[in-house]
């Protein structure tokens, strides 16, 4: 299994507009893949992503981690 892996915050309504989008997309497009998405979370001043993406890390069962940011695919 795949853990594709990333960090989010935000109250900005684009950047969560855009997380939903990629999230549909991975779903919909990688439907003949087993994975999980793992979002890590943070919640030092400021925003600390490698901390969230050790979080996620750290949740993560799958055998291969794939790093991915929230507003691309």
């Amino acid at each position: 299994m795949i853990s594709i892996l990333t960090a989010f915050t935000s109250d900005d309504k684009v950047r969560v507009k855009l997380w939903n989008w990629v999230q549909r997309y991975y779903v919909e497009t990688f439907v003949d893949l087993e994975f999980e998405l793992v979002v890590g979370q943070n919640h030092d001043t400021p925003f600390n992503k490698a901390a969230a993406v050790n979080a996620a890390a750290r949740e993560a069962s799958g055998d291969l981690f794939l790093l991915v940011d929230t507003d691309v695919c």
